[in-house]
């Protein structure tokens, strides 16, 4: 699935969809209902900043422990 067009299926439902980036976002992921969507988004696609529950370096070397499974 094209992720542009997934990100409009959850994006509406995530916690921190009006908070600013870090921290305030970080603790907005701790309970959020699509937090796995938008990690699984933020990945394939590389996004900047916050997202997923995890920073930009966190996601990075969670896909490189992942290339390496």
């Amino acid at each position: 699935m094209d992720p542009k067009l997934f990100v409009r299926y959850w994006a509406s439902e995530t916690e921190c969809v009006d908070l600013p980036p870090h921290p305030a976002a970080k603790q907005a992921c701790s309970v959020c209902p699509v937090r796995d969507e938008c990690l699984e988004w933020a990945v394939g696609i590389g996004q900047e900043g916050y997202a997923g529950g995890m920073t930009k370096v966190e996601r990075d070397n969670l896909e490189a422990s992942r290339e390496q499974e």
